[in-house]
């Protein structure tokens, strides 16, 4: 095998992945819901943050307290991951979706 094979010439041209004709549409319902759930969901959590741990103080619980409160969504989100990945395994996405999206919808309201 010859060395100059095995080289790549400096005129040759590599490709990056922005250079890939790819179009992607934003637009369709299964691309622009879960956007918009997860824009409107993190404006929610944006605004009752603040309000939630003023609200926590004014009942008396000190500040590790307030931390494990808002620390329990995270162990809400491990202990939920497994539990999904394994029901869509034997559930459509799309069903699975529409489930979290109520359930979602029903946390934020209450």
């Amino acid at each position: 095998m010859d060395l100059e094979e095995t080289t790549v010439s400096l005129n040759d041209e590599i490709l990056s992945p922005l250079d890939t004709d790819v179009k992607i549409n934003v637009l369709t319902p299964q691309a622009l819901i879960p956007t918009l759930s997860c824009i409107l969901g993190t404006i929610f959590l944006l605004f009752s943050e603040p309000i939630i741990s003023d609200h926590l103080i004014s009942l008396g619980l000190s500040s590790d307290h307030i931390g494990y409160v808002f620390a329990a969504s995270c162990l809400a989100y491990a202990l939920m991951a497994p539990i999904v990945g394994y029901l869509i395994q034997y559930f459509s996405k799309e069903r699975l979706s529409i489930l979290a999206y109520f359930l979602s919808t029903a946390a934020l309201l209450i």
